[in-house]
């Protein structure tokens, strides 16, 4: 791809998902890695068209600590030469573990994310930028598949959603990785690599290194068909769920409690009662494994059941 499309393409993104609007003030998270390098740079590129109030977000999480300086070094040097405010901040992921189920990467984006709204509020936006590009894409499709997703799940990453007060933006979810690593190539950009990439000790380096290739030997359109899958998924996905949230206008959604007559729910097709059900367990706030199909088809085959009767679901922690 040459380089006028390449930005053409990327400016097509924002544009139709109405990311980015002229006079924006927003951050751009940048690890150091290739993406979010090209990432920087292109927004840097773009900043004068648009009139952009940029500045980066770097966050250190502490746990490749020689590394984890390098590529620290090597954001503020880069947002020096690109003329860029650098944030940054330094998160302890160890520590946090025991109340993230020492699952590290849960622990590692819970705590990013904070640092991410500490951020955005002396920046004075709640808008990130984020580097996620079309392989990551193809990469989240094919692990909730083998997850055994439902067709919501499909949809993969979205061009833009909200997080706790913040609006996340990916604007290069339609570039493949080697397209990024084009761009930095052709710019004499020098990103960092992160070693953990390359641990098969997490299920998604383990779609990346292995599955995903091995699947490419024999279909290379194969990340291209999967990120087709998730654009068409998440414009089905979001038209259900527009008619989903207006069957559900009887509901009474108060603080931390839903009440819904059954009724409501049973006169719908089952593939709207799911996504009805789905709709109340997430103004909930409740976590992912809270939200699972098995625990909305315990609740929608509850609900539906001819002769109901009592029936308590424990949900999480907080909730039956």
């Amino acid at each position: 791809m040459t380089e006028d499309a390449f930005v053409r393409k990327v400016e097509e993104t924002i544009a139709e998902g109405r990311l980015l609007a002229e006079g924006d003030r927003f951050l751009a998270a940048v690890s150091g890695g290739p993406d979010s390098t090209a990432l920087l740079h292109l927004l840097c590129a773009l900043r004068p068209k648009y009139r952009w109030s940029l500045a980066a977000v770097h966050v250190n999480h502490g746990l490749r600590p020689r590394e984890a300086a390098e590529e620290e070094r090597y954001v503020k040097e880069l947002c020096g030469a690109l003329d860029v405010p650098c944030f940054t901040a330094a998160v302890d992921v160890r520590s946090s573990l025991p109340v993230h189920g020492n699952n590290v990467q849960s622990a590692a984006r819970s705590l990013r994310f904070q640092a991410f709204r500490d951020l955005s509020a002396r920046w004075g936006s709640s808008i990130i930028a984020l580097g996620h590009h079309g392989d990551d894409q193809a990469e989240t499709v094919l692990m909730r598949i083998l997850r055994g997703t439902g067709p919501g799940g499909l949809a993969g990453m979205r061009l833009s959603n909200e997080l706790d007060g913040l609006k996340l933006i990916r604007p290069l979810l339609r570039i493949s990785k080697r397209e990024l690593e084009a761009y930095c190539a052709r710019h004499s950009l020098s990103p960092r690599f992160d070693s953990s990439n390359a641990s098969r000790s997490y299920f998604r380096n383990v779609v990346r290194l292995d599955i995903l290739p091995y699947l490419m030997k024999f279909r290379p359109e194969a990340a291209d068909s999967l990120r087709r899958v998730a654009e068409l998924a998440a414009d089905e996905d979001d038209f259900l769920d527009s008619l989903a949230r207006e069957k559900l206008g009887g509901a009474a959604f108060s603080g931390g409690s839903v009440r819904c007559e059954r009724a409501i729910i049973c006169k719908e097709h089952p593939a709207l009662q799911r996504r009805m059900i789905k709709i109340i367990l997430n103004s909930l706030k409740l976590n992912e494994s809270a939200v699972e199909f098995a625990k909305i088809e315990t609740i929608r085959r509850a609900v539906a059941a001819e002769r109901p009767t009592t029936l308590e679901i424990r949900i999480s922690s907080g909730y039956v």
